[in-house]
């Protein structure tokens, strides 16, 4: 999903419930493109002395059987940075994301334009 966007903002995010790898090898995710945006870049959100810093990465290694953390309410983990959104992101739009892996090649996905769910509170 991508959250929406504020009218006059120029980048928003892309985050999933996590990527995996089910083939046979490990890949990489290695670029993603959208018509909604000019480019999109892969980012990582980590924890260094106290402060999250979110910084640029050439691609997300995908172990076999393994899946990758992309959601927006992890501390570490990435997610697809959106630069020059074309228009504001509204919530209940949708647009396609093409991803590409070193392996898999290119793959499309469908992005549903909505807030962020709340994340259930730890029972103790």
């Amino acid at each position: 999903y991508a959250p929406p966007t504020l009218a006059g903002t120029t980048q928003g995010a892309v985050y999933f419930r996590g990527l995996s790898n089910k083939g046979p090898s490990a890949d990489r995710l290695v670029q993603a493109h959208t018509g909604v945006a000019g480019t999109v870049e892969i980012h990582r959100m980590a924890l260094d002395a106290g402060v999250m810093r979110m910084r640029a990465v050439d691609a997300i290694d995908l172990p076999v059987g393994m899946a990758v953390p992309t959601r927006h309410d992890q501390g570490d983990g990435y997610h697809l940075m959106l630069r020059d959104v074309k228009t504001p992101l509204k919530e209940g739009d949708r647009f396609t994301l093409r991803l590409r892996f070193e392996q898999a090649g290119w793959q499309d996905v469908v992005v549903w334009v909505q807030n962020p769910r709340k994340r259930a509170a730890h029972a103790h």
